[in-house]
């Protein structure tokens, strides 16, 4: 109640000490001041501003005293605007294009006459010059989204082309959930469509955007953006769709690829293997117009529709490389291998180094039966007696998809609008095929279905005075089942105690694994409610704006995690006479006696509905102080709601006693955590005029992240998932139970009495916890800043330099806080016992205490250089350079969001300045430019056109590691012993059907060494080959290859008859086939050498196997009218 009453009393004095409020997301504002050829100003002139599209009347005023006129909330489009003064001539401009977010500036001179004379200016290309606001960004205006290249039509490819953005994956394809602007974390960038956020309220991820066909121009907001915008310390995307006019118009098109057309890849041709099938068809129509009812309804001026349909089929291939067993290894015999194997039992070499049939485990038989046979070459391991990446899966995918978007629009006179919205969407896509049959590692098929609802009321209640309302809501079903759900996998194998019908996973150290993906059998239903409403007042040379924002978050999930199924580990410290463990050909020997390292497996909770809210209240006030002079001041309010659940199945670990917390028993129904409730960034920057083609803009902000935390993190929680736990008994001490006979299921579940996990817990079972948060205050929060010139060149050329600059304090990091004590790294390294490192914890009963706190930090600097020019005749373009640098101490918290997984350190909880490195989406030099270019000329010239686009950047960083040896380590580094960090090699070469881009471990100019410590054999004979020092390698310290790419669409037009046309086009994406190879194997594994020395024994490491996309083509058919 204390917070429901903080909240009101916060909004009540927030909103009513403003005389106005508006959300301008849709919109923009128009500006200018009327003078007479001498200068001087006209107050009482007119000024209308009329649709050019549908007739409609945006703004009626009058300019004030000082000549003065605003016309704020037009909706993005073209516009006539006309002028009127008694004494003065007709000033007409027409064709004047405003985009979304824009405070474009028209000035008009009027020259002496009557009002029947008139001087009309087209308005192509005027007011582009941002004079009003110090923001910075990039329009995507509606003829780069329908001209230039991108593949799978996903319009969120063209935010590579905008200064200050880095994303993860392809330039050719780009992964929204690894976008980060101006070094923000990714993850943290606000999406709306039409004015609605898109944005998971679980991850922070974009659900869904709809069709391009259906995009009318998007809107990138980097720096420097005023305070209606918040929930993000990135950037705000704003995308506005296509509406209808008073002319009809459409189109039918289709997107077609086949194999036939596209370049093999790099690697497939180093295996001789023919290119992979690649059938495309993606389709549809779209309509729009006025709405007319023959003799009952006419709508021209007024009623407008717009209704897209599109679908989309296409055979995703695929090629996965794994390592399994030759048919000699399956079998038992390791004759062919240097490294010896033992009998388990015995502690005795294999006579022959071959186990006998009568030895091996009856379920692992059987699964050694269901693995298929190795197809590839592979590389050599020598030191192993086996090839890596042996077995190569191929095939094709088959993706359904369809969607279809439809939107009204109704004038009220030029008093009032409404518009709506609806997005309807589902696709069925199945992942790639790892290993055929029961055994595949995959996650499986997923079904993705959702809805989409936007609607605004804007009212113009004078010229001075409008508000605008809003209402939005989405839904996204997420629908998960892994390949060997329903097939009683472990009745097949002869595994007779089993927790789960589907396989359980088997991990058998340096080989593919096989079973239950870690991450499958998910339902989700993510449902978020918004509403918004706002004003705006003009006085004078002031605007001030204010609003209120309000989103309600739901998110029902049943996600059991990777144990549901159960989990069997072996690293081949049973089978190794060293006891040391790590050789694949010894954790192999393991499996197939049937001696188990460790097991784990858990009972889930049910399905549970997380909620949370947000709340803002923001007032942003520009004040024009000269003609000039432009003063940007905003402040915006910001409350993230902890997290509750519908059930109150929900528990977290206290990060201090380590105690159970359980909703609405011990404690609150948030799990006492408690939400900042004084949240306010203070938003100021200026612009000032030079002269008409000179601006000069800065501007401070304090933005504060997204809390989608709060709904995102762990869905598992203690006492309501129950884990049951196998440890590590101690240096080669196996299982009591075998594979054959499955893990005993001794896990007991009480929803109404959780604590008895807590009453229960065991030096070798205990309390344990996912990632959950710790803390929610203080926020997460960004301090940025930006100070740049731009500048119209002739030719209606607009270029742009700016210093942008951020800080991010309080952002959320993975902590363990009840670690393996540090200092007793080495005494209990030499025991070799999970059981002694659990009892030398700080919470013996509680296992890893992971918890989510805001204790991070980064810092971000950056150059960024802009050139465009909006297409008027033959030629537009965009083109942008960044050099930057970003670091901080750790990038993310979802494994999902970043390039190479995540890092998360090696003693974060220690030593976390030791992590503080370039973060993971760094790339110091990015370039990007769009060109499009329409040819005129004779008849057998005219009507063509070019749009390439071309990404040049740098390679994204990733760390090196390896084998944990350190008890608690969370990802152990090695030792740097040269200058070379980075460990790459001088050139890239071939190797078998990999190339080498970094050095072999066993290079002598090798620059890297083992980090221990790191013990072999057992009981007395256990000694040390390297002492208890931490690797002094950091983070982040080698880089992928950089990428080079272009894209280009070649159209004509055909005109068939009046009004309607037939575009025929060819799109190549990668032209000229350069390849652009992904990251290299990066972890090491440490072993004992024959001599006793530890060593690397990895000869993956350093290889590159896969790169991004070659070159693909697809033709396209287009019918307009």
């Amino acid at each position: 109640m204390q917070t429901n009453r903080f909240v009101t009393l916060a909004v009540f004095l927030l909103v009513s000490s403003v005389s106005a409020l508006v959300a301008q997301t849709l919109t923009a504002n128009l500006t200018g001041t009327v003078s007479d050829s001498s200068g001087a100003v006209v107050p009482g002139a007119s000024v209308t501003v009329v649709n050019a599209a549908t007739k409609v009347v945006a703004f009626q005023g009058q300019t004030n005293e000082s000549g003065n006129y605003s016309a704020p909330s037009l909706p993005a489009g073209t516009y006539h605007v006309t002028v009127i003064a008694p004494g003065f001539k007709r000033a007409e401009v027409r064709d004047l294009v405003l985009q979304v977010d824009q405070r474009a500036r028209l000035n008009f001179t009027l020259q002496p006459g009557e009002l029947t004379e008139s001087i009309t200016v087209v308005g192509e290309g005027l007011g582009r010059l941002e004079a009003e606001s110090s923001s910075v960004g990039a329009v995507i205006d509606s003829r780069q989204v329908h001209d230039l290249p991108m593949p799978s039509r996903d319009i969120l490819n063209l935010l590579t082309l905008v200064s200050g953005v880095s994303s993860g994956g392809a330039a050719t394809g780009i992964n929204a959930s690894r976008l980060s602007i101006n070094g923000s974390r990714t993850l943290n960038s606000e999406f709306a469509v039409d004015g609605v956020s898109v944005v998971s309220g679980s991850t922070g991820g974009v659900q869904r955007i709809p069709s391009t066909e259906a995009v009318r121009e998007l809107r990138v907001l980097t720096a420097g953006y005023s305070a209606e915008y918040g929930r993000t310390s990135g950037g705000f995307v704003s995308i506005i769709t296509d509406s209808g006019t008073n002319d009809f118009h459409g189109s039918l098109y289709e997107y077609f690829r086949n194999e036939k057309l596209n370049a093999n890849d790099f690697f497939r041709n180093l295996r001789g293997q023919p290119r992979p099938s690649d059938r495309y068809n993606q389709f549809g129509g779209k309509l729009a117009g006025p709405v007319l009812l023959p003799r009952i309804y006419n709508g021209r001026d007024r009623t407008f529709f717009f209704i897209n349909y599109e679908g989309l089929r296409r055979q995703v291939p695929f090629s996965n490389l794994s390592t399994i067993p030759d048919a000699a290894f399956r079998s038992g015999d390791f004759s062919a291998s240097p490294i010896v194997v033992f009998d388990a039992s015995a502690n005795l070499p294999f006579p022959g180094n071959r186990i006998p049939a009568i030895r091996q485990d009856s379920a692992a038989r059987k699964i050694m039966g269901l693995l298929p046979g190795p197809n590839s070459s592979g590389v050599e391991d020598r030191a192993n007696g086996r090839r890596l990446n042996n077995y190569l899966n191929s095939g094709s995918a088959s993706v359904v998809d369809n969607q279809i978007t439809a939107r009204g629009d109704q004038a009220f006179g030029s008093r009032a609008r409404l518009f709506g919205r609806y997005t309807r969407f589902k696709v069925n896509s199945p992942s790639p095929v790892i290993l055929p049959g029961p055994l595949d590692p995959r996650q499986g098929d997923t079904i993705t279905s959702g809805h989409q609802a936007a609607a605004s009321w804007t009212h113009i209640w004078s010229p001075a005075l409008i508000s605008e309302g809003w209402l939005g809501y989405q839904r996204n079903n997420y629908k998960l089942d892994p390949p060997s759900l329903g097939l009683n996998v472990p009745e097949v194998l002869g595994i007779r105690r089993a927790c789960f019908p589907g396989s359980p996973r088997f991990s058998v150290s340096g080989w593919q694994s096989m079973g239950m993906h870690s991450n499958t059998y998910v339902r989700q239903i993510d449902n978020n409610y918004q509403g918004s409403i706002s004003f705006t007042r003009t006085t004078g040379t002031q605007t001030v704006k204010a609003g209120f924002q309000l989103r309600k978050n739901q998110f029902n999930v049943f996600n059991p995690g990777g144990n549901i199924a159960g989990v069997y580990s072996f690293n081949g410290e049973l089978s190794s006479p060293s006891r040391s463990g790590g050789n694949p050909v010894q954790a192999l020997s393991d499996f197939l006696q049937g001696y188990i390292q460790t097991a784990v497996y858990d009972l889930p909770q049910p399905m549970i509905g997380r909620r949370n809210t947000n709340l803002a209240v923001f007032v942003q006030d520009d004040i024009k102080l000269t003609r000039r002079l432009t003063l940007n001041a905003g402040l915006r309010y910001e409350y993230e709601s902890p997290m509750t659940v519908s059930n109150d199945i929900y528990s977290r670990l206290d990060i201090v006693s380590g105690k159970l917390l359980v909703a609405k028993k011990n404690a609150t129904r948030s799990l006492n955590l408690r939400a900042p409730k004084l949240d306010f960034g203070p938003r100021v920057g200026f612009a000032y005029s030079f002269d008409d083609r000179t601006v000069l803009r800065s501007a401070f902000g304090v933005f504060y992240s997204q809390i989608f935390s709060n709904l995102g993190g762990a869905v598992r929680f203690p006492g309501f998932t129950v884990t049951q736990n196998f440890p590590d008994l101690g240096v080669a001490v196996a299982q009591p139970f075998r594979l054959a006979e499955g893990m005993p299921l001794v896990a007991v579940q009480d929803f109404n009495d959780p604590f008895f996990v807590e009453r229960n817990a065991t030096l070798s079972n205990p309390l344990t916890s996912s990632a959950l948060f710790g803390e929610i205050a203080p926020m997460p929060r960004a301090l940025q800043w930006n100070f740049g010139i731009q500048r119209e060149l002739p030719s209606g050329v607009i270029v742009d330099a700016s210093y942008v600059g951020t800080r991010g304090l309080n952002l959320p990091l993975n902590q363990q806080f009840n670690p393996v004590p540090f200092e007793r790294g080495e005494e209990l390294a030499r025991l070799g016992s999970s059981i002694e490192e659990q009892r030398a914890r700080r919470l013996p009963l509680v296992g890893s205490l992971n918890a989510i706190v805001h204790a991070g930090t980064s810092s971000y600097h950056s150059l960024q250089l802009k050139g465009s020019r909006n297409f008027r005749g033959s030629l537009g373009f965009l083109a942008t350079y960044t050099f930057s640098k970003s670091i901080d101490d750790g990038s993310g918290i979802f494994a999902f969001s970043q390039p190479y997984g995540l890092d998360v350190g090696q003693f974060p909880h220690f030593f976390r300045y030791l992590d503080r490195a370039v973060s993971a989406f760094d790339r110091p030099h990015s370039l990007a430019a769009a060109f499009q270019y329409r040819t005129a000329g004779p008849i057998w010239l005219r009507n063509f056109s070019l749009a390439p686009i071309l990404i040049a950047r740098t390679g994204l960083p990733d760390t090196i590691t390896q084998t944990n040896l350190w008890p608690g380590v969370r990802q152990q580094r090695p030792h740097a012993i040269g200058t070379n960090a980075s460990a790459k090699a001088g050139r890239i070469t071939a190797e078998g059907t990999a190339v080498r881009y970094l050095l072999r471990c066993d290079d002598p100019n090798f620059p890297l060494a083992p980090s221990g410590p790191f013990f072999v054999g057992s009981g007395a004979n256990r000694r040390m080959l390297l002492p208890a020092v931490l690797g002094t390698l950091g983070r982040n310290t080698t880089r992928e290859p950089g990428e080079f790419n272009i894209d280009l669409a070649i159209a004509r037009v055909f005109t068939l008859r009046e009004g309607l046309r037939l575009q025929i086009r060819a799109e190549a994406f990668n032209l000229l086939n350069h390849t652009n190879f992904n990251g290299a194997e990066t972890s090491l594994s440490v072993q004992a050498s024959p001599d006793g020395r530890a060593i690397f024994n990895s000869p993956a490491f350093g290889l590159i196997t896969s790169a991004k996309s070659a070159r693909f083509m697809q033709l396209v058919a287009r019918l307009e009218f």
